[in-house]
């Protein structure tokens, strides 16, 4: 992933999963900057999920798993977890 700084993301309504195409091409229709962690990277999405009306109740996790006949990094949003708010003390 070292090699990739931008995605371009997909939505399928019917399977409510996310793709992302990881690119190096800015100039991509849709492309998104990856910002890169040391455990991994992640994209700013709200407006693709505003965009395409994705029901979310908050911020969710979920496990990334690689399509090998697409290209692809999908995210299966029926297996996502909520994630929790820390409690301030």
């Amino acid at each position: 992933m070292d090699e990739f700084d931008f995605c371009v993301l997909y939505y399928d309504k019917e399977t409510r999963k996310i793709g992302i195409e990881l690119t190096k091409d800015e100039n991509a229709e849709g492309a998104r900057k990856l910002r890169k962690r040391t455990t991994g990277a992640d994209v700013a999405a709200k407006s693709f999920i505003d965009f395409f009306q994705i029901p979310l109740q908050g911020t969710t996790m979920c496990d990334a798993e690689a399509d090998e006949d697409s290209n692809l990094i999908v995210l299966d949003l029926k297996k996502g977890t909520l994630r929790k708010r820390s409690e301030k003390t």
